[in-house]
């Protein structure tokens, strides 16, 4: 089932029904707006799918981003584990969203090539092979960790008031 708000740029889709949708577009929308300026955070269509396929063992969330593109993207598919609580969901939709501002601001960008691996670029410097540089040490992961955490309270700051 999808649903697509005529006044938001967010599409939800999750099998069985609408579990929350209202909440995560909620939290996005104000996930865009603390993360981008109000004009692009407008023109970028974000599709989230509320699922357990598509993802390997361990992973909670996935943000599908550009690959060998020089071209400006504003399409973006975020994927969040359907069995996880809501407030992790939450938090891991406020990950991926760094991701999408990253790339969408030119500082992340992956390109493939030849050899068939993803290379990533942060910040104009060629960072290699994505699979050579672990998780935890890839600098757009440490950034998007530590913005989760503090898009996460002004969330909870923005609801209590």
């Amino acid at each position: 089932m999808a649903t697509k708000s005529n006044k938001t740029n967010v599409t939800i889709l999750q099998r069985g029904g609408k579990k929350h949708h209202d909440v995560l577009e909620s939290a996005s929308l104000f996930f865009m707006r603390e993360l981008m300026n109000a004009e692009l955070a407008c023109i970028l269509n974000l599709r989230i799918e509320v699922r357990a396929t598509k993802m390997q063992r361990g992973t909670v969330a996935i943000s599908y981003l550009p690959v060998n593109s020089n071209e400006p993207c504003t399409d973006f598919t975020i994927i969040l584990h359907r069995d996880r609580r809501l407030i992790d969901q939450i938090q891991d939709l406020a990950h991926e969203l760094v991701h999408v501002q990253q790339s969408v601001s030119g500082r992340l960008q992956y390109h493939r090539s030849n050899d068939s691996k993803l290379y990533a670029w942060w910040e104009g410097v060629d960072m290699g092979a994505v699979e050579d540089i672990p998780y935890f040490s890839r600098p757009w992961e440490v950034e998007a960790r530590c913005l989760e955490v503090a898009l996460m309270n002004k969330l909870r700051q923005a609801v209590s008031s």
